[in-house]
């Protein structure tokens, strides 16, 4: 067969998806990546059921699916300052267009008290 000279009509793989992730970490501070999640329910709400939740509303957007087809998880990590006391935490998003999606989630319902964001 003919060598292929561009990947243009390749889907990239896992490993792509990643360094093309790091080198978008560099760019963009974690501070511009990262946001305040408020009115958490005290003891109950862990970094999996944030995480789900979160996802649940991204997945629900059509937009996020074409623009990250290969992203089930938009969030790199969550962070709880006072470990199981906190009615907060701060979530750190892979990029600064899913952090700016988030602020406007503000107010969906987790445990039945609405999210400050």
């Amino acid at each position: 067969g003919k060598k292929r000279e561009s990947k243009w009509d390749v889907a990239p793989s896992r490993e792509d998806l990643l360094q093309q992730h790091r080198i978008t970490l560099l760019q963009c501070p974690k501070k511009r990546r990262e946001c305040y999640f408020g009115n958490l329910t005290h003891g109950q709400v862990t970094e999996e059921l944030l995480r789900a939740a979160v996802s649940q509303l991204f997945q629900a957007l059509p937009s996020f699916t074409l623009a990250y087809p290969n992203l089930a998880d938009p969030i790199c990590s969550v962070t709880f300052p006072v470990p199981g006391k906190g009615h907060f935490a701060f979530v750190e998003f892979m990029d600064e267009v899913l952090a700016n999606t988030a602020i406007q989630m503000s107010g969906f319902e987790l445990l039945s008290r609405p999210v400050r964001i």
